[in-house]
């Protein structure tokens, strides 16, 4: 199965049997190598240096990726660092890889580093970029610095991350089937109906099938705007090697289409989850985790019922101040808002919820529509701002608030 991806690329995978497939793909392409810090070397390259490809497909650590979709991938469409990486490879040498964006911060923390002056690519808010050579010298300086060990991981014949010694590599495809089983063992007729996959994250969507608690859900959401809604129970499971690695699941409700895929998904909480540190291993995914999934229904239950007797008499400035807290996209927010304005006198917490959901799903539209590229994490980082929200009082946010354009 190919499971090669562009840069920013996501796709979408709705059966389990192909899911199952391409994990398994992607971990057996995976190369993962343990140098020393110090003996890492930054190399400023112009982006269509041809140098940068030649030096790259003479040290393929997988044979499963073709020359041309290295190739590929060696232009892409928006402004890294200018940088490569010197790294040891396979044959006791020394190799040369290019960095996905997704290595840059890492490796910038294996070097000690941060801040705009090493990072700006481009002359941003009155500040200059460093030329290339000159960032990759301070960068290369820093690293000899370090003598502990890193992690460095090849996916599709770049580097996608630099992680400390620390980090545990914990296998998706273990972590999936061990989901699965205790799934089993609690909702006989769990089901999977879809998933994400691009190289910031893996996500998996299972409905539960359970009419008990989604019986409870439909009696709890009596008298909000919501109710007519013939409401799911699931849970997702996320993981990652880059960016905030940890392994989690986390509840959500969801309303199906004809086809009997998610339509319309709200999350609630970030749920539970097992960084990838010192000590992360399968058995205490299975042990420690997976044993805390089913308490999540009833605590879904429990923020579900608080937020449905909670009364707002402000709705549109209720939304307007809880999206200026939590620093959602502020234009969407204020177009929403104000449509939300003219939707009711009253509501509850519930409904202001959904509005929030409505704003995270625009703002995916327009993220689809844009020229301008934006990380898979940004999406997930306000599905999980978003999603905790449910634990705020929303009753201090309820009032005749502006948010001025």
């Amino acid at each position: 199965m190919n499971t090669f991806l562009k840069d920013f690329e996501e796709i979408k995978i709705d059966n389990l049997e192909n899911f199952h497939e391409f994990v398994e793909t992607r971990e057996r392409t995976d190369v993962w190598r343990e140098p020393y810090v110090n003996e890492l070397k930054a190399v400023g390259l112009p982006l269509d240096s041809p140098i940068l490809a030649q030096a790259c497909l003479s040290q393929l650590p997988s044979p499963e990726i073709s020359e041309e979709q290295i190739v590929e991938a060696m232009n892409p469409e928006y402004g890294e660092m200018g940088l490569v990486l010197e790294c040891p490879n396979n044959k006791g040498g020394l190799g040369t890889f290019p960095l996905r964006y997704t290595a840059i911060s890492p490796l910038l923390e294996r070097a000690g580093l941060g801040g705009r002056s090493i990072r700006n690519v481009e002359e941003k808010n009155m500040v200059d970029a460093l030329d290339p050579t000159v960032k990759a010298n301070i960068i290369s300086t820093c690293l000899a610095l370090y003598k502990e060990n890193c992690k460095v991981l090849f996916r599709d014949n770049k580097i996608a991350t630099v992680r400390s010694s620390k980090y545990e590599v914990l296998s998706t495809n273990e972590l999936l089937n061990e989901l699965e089983t205790a799934l089993s063992c609690e909702w006989a007729d769990f089901e999977f109906v879809g998933s994400q996959v691009n190289h910031e994250f893996l996500s998996a969507d299972f409905l539960l099938h359970d009419e008990d608690a989604e019986k409870t859900i439909k009696d709890i959401l009596i008298g909000t705007n919501v109710e007519n809604k013939e409401w799911k129970i699931g849970l997702t499971f996320v993981t990652s090697d880059v960016g905030n690695s940890t392994a989690k699941v986390s509840p959500f409700l969801c309303v199906l289409n004809d086809d009997g895929k998610i339509s319309y998904k709200m999350p609630f909480t970030d749920g539970i989850g097992m960084k990838h540190s010192t000590g992360a291993s399968i058995t205490k995914w299975t042990t420690n985790i997976l044993p805390k999934v089913m308490p999540l229904i009833s605590d879904l239950e429990n923020v579900l019922e608080k937020m449905a007797n909670t009364k707002i008499k402000n709705p549109g400035g209720c939304l307007r101040h809880l999206c200026m807290t939590l620093r959602l996209p502020k234009q969407i927010s204020l177009d929403i808002a104000e449509t939300f304005d003219n939707m009711y006198m009253t509501c509850t917490a519930i409904d202001v919820y959904c509005q929030l959901i409505e704003i995270l799903s625009e703002f995916e539209k327009k993220t689809v529509q844009s020229t301008q590229l934006t990380s898979p994490s940004t999406k997930l980082r306000y599905n999980d701002i978003v999603a905790n929200s449910v634990f705020l009082d929303y009753k201090e946010h309820d009032y005749d608030f502006e948010w001025a354009a």
